[in-house]
């Protein structure tokens, strides 16, 4: 069995690549060294219209065809949102398992505003969620953020209407403003002149500041425990704290 994740972002010569591998695979009967035969499966998934790609020609029909045999639509989380509450439960199991703590509780409150956000990233957005609230046990801070986000949806969603003024990029603040200790230059605007590297570069470093900030609260400021938590090693971590300026007088 053979599965391709969101197989419209392969290009068309990637595609033709595919195809033949599949005229291939079949034309052997998937034979394998042993002589037996077994049927060869291929599954993808995409995110947009493979029908309407093959209009516009961006995605080659035969392929389409050779695919289009078995199609199980699954709509988006906002328009199948009974499935909130199991979809959190596994992921609750499934990372309180992986981190081997207690599976948390989750209010009623936070339940609502789960079933008013649009998610619009997705079974993935909500997974990404609850692996937080797992982590960082904050389940206040979560509910503050979906809060903030559904009250920014109609704005963003004005502004996307709007063409955005050439001579400004501004990047979105991630909450910083309250974090103890110093944070260097989390406040930041891009001019049209700098190129693309450069921006996505402090982006990283804010979701970078975000996360190390997030982990040490947790921790209460428990470096090697923060590290461990992190991924990464108790130097790693202790030269990240001195590169953005989160603490002072930090011991070797």
């Amino acid at each position: 069995t053979l599965f391709i994740d969101r197989i419209q972002e392969v290009p068309i010569k990637g595609q033709v690549t595919l195809l033949r591998f599949f005229r291939s695979v079949e034309g052997t009967g998937g034979a394998g060294n042993n002589g037996s035969k077994k049927a060869p499966r291929f599954l993808a998934s995409s995110t947009r219209d493979l029908a309407g790609l093959t209009q516009e020609g961006i995605f080659r029909a035969d392929l389409f065809h050779r695919l289009n045999e078995i199609t199980i639509y699954i709509p988006p989380l906002r328009n199948r949102k009974e499935d909130i509450m199991p979809l959190s439960d596994h992921f609750l199991r499934f990372y309180a398992r992986i981190y081997r703590k207690k599976i948390p509780s989750v209010c009623s409150q936070t339940f609502e505003l789960f079933h008013q956000y649009e998610w619009p990233g997705n079974v993935r957005e909500l997974s990404n969620i609850i692996h937080r609230l797992v982590v960082l046990g904050n389940e206040e801070q979560v509910r503050e953020e979906l809060k903030q986000s559904i009250e920014k949806a109609p704005e963003e969603e004005a502004w996307q209407r709007e063409s955005m003024p050439e001579n400004e990029i501004r990047s979105p603040e991630v909450g910083l403003e309250n974090r103890p200790g110093k944070v260097k230059g989390h406040q930041w605007e891009a001019t049209a002149s700098e190129g693309l590297k450069d921006i996505s570069q402090r982006v990283v470093e804010k979701v970078e500041i975000e996360a190390i900030m997030r982990v040490l609260e947790y921790t209460r400021w428990h470096r090697k425990k923060a590290a461990r938590l992190l991924g990464v090693n108790y130097r790693t971590l202790l030269n990240k704290i001195r590169k953005y300026g989160l603490g002072e007088n930090l011991e070797t």
